[in-house]
């Protein structure tokens, strides 16, 4: 890719995460975000290291993960590709102590200075996957984390049905693929996670109609939260492990 190329690629890539930030506020703030989106921020916390820790979300966007991560770790940095995504976040926890407007490929940090990166939802954005995930080890201390949560399609019919579905016809990835990233880039696999099956589908396709509905909010949240059991369940059953939307991944940096 040539350097004139790769610039237009990255304003593109710009331009459309300030169009997404608005529509993203409104639906993380929504029933379905302050229930079923901040389940998955638990799934992802479980991974990081001790309380003081210093952790990266690298993609931050609207402040989904931050709003969590800043009450488990002492010390938090947030980078998103969009300033109109910061301006949005709402945080003003001690923890938390920069954000900064970067590029997640090429990240304004040193080397070696966090105990964690964490992405949620932001590696299958990155046109160098290779690369990225390099860059990601390089600021991260020897032996540090990197949790990545992503859309998964080891499943054909989840796999069309993103095609069908998604407008800017994001990637996904399926296990193999995105361990295969992991060993060839400097990491040990140390943790998998399975989410999202039948209680994401419906909530997640149904976020916008239920934030219309508006009250009583009490009650589209306790049905969320049912729908998050079955998915629980679900993920239990050796025939349905494979039909899950999305996937978290776990890796320790190899020195």
């Amino acid at each position: 890719m040539s350097a004139h190329t790769a610039a237009e690629r990255k304003q593109e890539e710009i331009r459309a995460a300030r169009e997404a930030a608005m529509t993203s506020k409104r639906d993380y703030s929504s029933v379905w975000g302050s229930t079923y989106s901040r389940y998955q921020n638990e799934l992802i916390l479980a991974y990081l290291p001790s309380a003081q820790s210093t952790v990266l979300d690298c993609g931050c966007g609207v402040g989904v993960l931050l709003k969590d991560l800043v009450t488990r770790c002492s010390c938090v940095h947030g980078l998103d590709i969009s300033e109109k995504s910061l301006e949005l976040i709402e945080c003003s926890h001690p923890a938390l102590r920069s954000l900064v407007v970067g590029d997640a490929e090429q990240m304004p940090y040193k080397g070696g200075v966090f105990d964690a990166v964490v992405l949620r939802g932001t590696l299958h954005h990155l046109a160098d996957l290779a690369g990225g995930m390099q860059e990601f080890k390089r600021v991260l201390k020897p032996g540090g984390v990197l949790v990545v949560a992503e859309p998964c399609s080891d499943f054909p019919i989840i796999f069309w049905g993103r095609k069908l579905l998604s407008k800017r016809r994001e990637k996904s990835f399926d296990t193999r693929e995105l361990r295969s990233l992991f060993l060839t880039t400097g990491f040990w696999l140390i943790g998998e996670r399975r989410f999202g099956y039948i209680g994401y589908a419906v909530t997640y396709l149904l976020r916008r109609s239920l934030a219309d509905l508006g009250r009583p909010a009490w009650l589209w949240r306790n049905v969320i939260r049912l729908l998050i059991g079955v998915d629980e369940m679900v993920g239990r059953i050796p025939a349905m492990t494979r039909l899950n939307v999305g996937m978290i991944m776990v890796g320790v940096a190899r020195e």
